[in-house]
């Protein structure tokens, strides 16, 4: 009884009323020119590290992460000539995390194979086409190995490079796109099973839509207007519709949100301010509420706005959060285990990264006498129990971006789910109108 008591009394929930707070920023050294930043846990050890892309000294620099909100310094791995985007996945299916590099100046993709000590391989290079920009990783063709899509800002086209799981890629296929490609997201638009493409377009002020038919065709491109240059682009559901929704960072005017019809089309953009001259977003939930909220870089007035969701698809005012000088893209997950979503952003003007802790408060679930519930253990490894005095009903559990990944149903008043196949992170479990915070370690 005094175990259940305890774990009662520290069992976490949301309190969507939390105040949003970050730490001062903790600076790290990257090399010349930081440019792009992404996290994976590259050394094995269930800690989220760094990856940073240098564009003035073509490398990657490397920070691994003491589980403390810490960072060790910078390991530079050589790379292609101007280095801009970086990204992680496993390429050769061996378990081990490993980056993607697109080179603005060298014209193609750097993929470095990690050896799951926190080192990688000499980078073997792919080509793309020219001035690459940015770069995204799905199974575009669904063979199961991970390919690549790449825009090109230079001739306005998006290169697909189709993966062999072995950490090669072939020739490029290239899709016309707007003027100054950008940004590329990879979601099933329209509900078909296939993975699609949203391409952001600089100068048309645009978002190309290229849904995927299938044996390696794509329709003609639908475009939608966004704000005045747009430069990065997520998409996730944001108003809890089960439609992919899409939200653009401008350079000229903040944020645009277009909700999505399940069809492949897109509503009107809906514009929320942020900092000065924005360059990257990413979404999170940041103040664990079950709604995802967006983080926006702002290069010229050196701080990370925060943009709360609604669950509508509309946002709050912004929030700013001071980082170094100039930040040019930013990366979220838990560094320090305290299962928050913290922020990191490369920055140009200070040849370094700044890491900005989450310190927002997380309130404690009003257990009813009657009904009261819990998740033993928690963090959890293989499996967790949903206990409770009443029948437990249904049960959701939604992941960072708030998409359901389990659901079921049970008339017991104690219930084992297996959680071995979910990723590391944060999850959320609703049951009986209470929503309860997973740790899956």
């Amino acid at each position: 009884m005094k175990k259940l008591l305890l774990l009662f009394s520290s069992a976490l929930s949301l309190n969507a009323s939390a105040q949003l707070c970050f730490g001062n920023p903790s600076s790290y050294s990257a090399n010349a020119i930081p440019w792009s930043i992404t996290t994976a846990d590259f050394n094995g050890d269930g800690k989220k590290d760094l990856a940073i892309a240098n564009n003035a000294t073509n490398d990657v620099s490397v920070l691994l992460n003491t589980g403390t909100g810490t960072f060790s310094g910078p390991t530079n791995f050589a790379a292609g000539n101007g280095p801009i985007s970086v990204i992680s996945a496993d390429f050769n299916a061996d378990g081990k995390a490993d980056l993607a590099v697109a080179n603005n100046q060298s014209n193609d993709v750097s993929i470095l194979l990690g050896t799951g000590t926190g080192s990688f391989g000499a980078a073997n290079n792919f080509s793309a086409d020219n001035q690459c920009f940015s770069v995204v990783t799905a199974d575009f063709n669904a063979d199961g190995k991970k390919d690549l899509a790449v825009t090109n800002y230079g001739t306005n086209v998006l290169s697909i490079l189709y993966g062999g799981g072995t950490g090669s890629f072939g020739s490029p296929y290239n899709i016309n796109v707007g003027n100054q490609p950008t940004s590329v997201a990879a979601a099933d638009f329209n509900g078909d099973g296939k993975i699609d493409l949203a391409v952001t377009n600089r100068a048309d002020d645009s978002i190309s839509i290229i849904l995927n038919l299938g044996s390696g065709n794509y329709g003609a491109l639908t475009n939608f207007a966004s704000g005045p240059a747009p430069t990065s682009i997520v998409s996730t559901d944001f108003n809890g519709d089960g439609k992919k929704d899409l939200a653009v960072v401008n350079m000229g005017s903040g944020v645009s949100v277009l909700l999505g019809t399940g069809t492949g089309s897109f509503g009107a953009a809906n514009s929320f301010s942020a900092g000065n001259n924005s360059y990257w977003l990413i979404n999170a939930d940041f103040n664990a509420d079950t709604k995802t909220d967006l983080a926006v870089a702002n290069n010229t007035s050196g701080d990370i706005s925060v943009l709360l969701g609604m669950g509508t698809g509309s946002f709050s005012v912004a929030v700013n959060f001071t980082t170094g000088s100039s930040p040019t893209s930013i990366t979220s997950a838990d560094f320090n285990g305290d299962t928050k979503f913290d922020l990191a952003t490369a920055n140009q003007g200070a040849a370094g990264v700044s890491v900005l802790l989450n310190c927002s408060g997380v309130g404690i679930a009003n257990f009813s006498n009657e009904q009261k519930i819990f998740l033993y253990p928690n963090p959890a490894n293989n499996t967790v129990n949903i206990i409770t005095t009443a029948e437990i009903g249904l049960v959701t559990i939604y992941n960072s971006l708030g998409e359901i990944v389990f659901q079921t149903k049970s008339k017991n008043t104690q219930e084992q789910i297996d959680i071995s196949k979910f990723s590391s992170s944060i999850y959320i479990v609703e049951t009986q109108n209470q929503h309860i915070r997973l740790v899956k370690e």
